[in-house]
């Protein structure tokens, strides 16, 4: 399955699409510390679209993520996410399916 959603200039999906793209790069990010419980999923999304970018990429695909509390710790909850960063020769294709 293929679930696709735009955020800012790009796409970020859960699953893998079937269209012709690039890889470049793998994207990743582990959200804690303090206050780290007034993170998000915007907060996971917004770091990884900006590991994104710099590899020049118009999507990230296999999108996962999520949150788990640490225990023996101050900062309560870490929130994560990673994905491949490709890029699409047809992204209007994909921008459709957004829709």
């Amino acid at each position: 399955m293929f679930y696709p959603l735009k955020y800012k200039d790009i796409i970020i999906a859960e699953g893998n699409p079937d269209k012709e793209y690039t890889v470049l790069g793998e994207v990743d990010c582990t959200l804690g510390g303090f206050y780290s419980q007034m993170k998000s999923l915007n907060d996971v999304k917004e770091t990884l679209y900006q590991q994104a970018k710099l590899l020049n990429a118009n999507a990230i695909i296999n999108f996962t993520y999520g949150q788990k509390k640490k225990f023996f710790s101050l900062e309560g909850v870490v929130f994560y996410g990673k994905g491949v960063a490709v890029k699409f020769r047809n992204i209007e294709s994909i921008l459709d399916l957004c829709k």
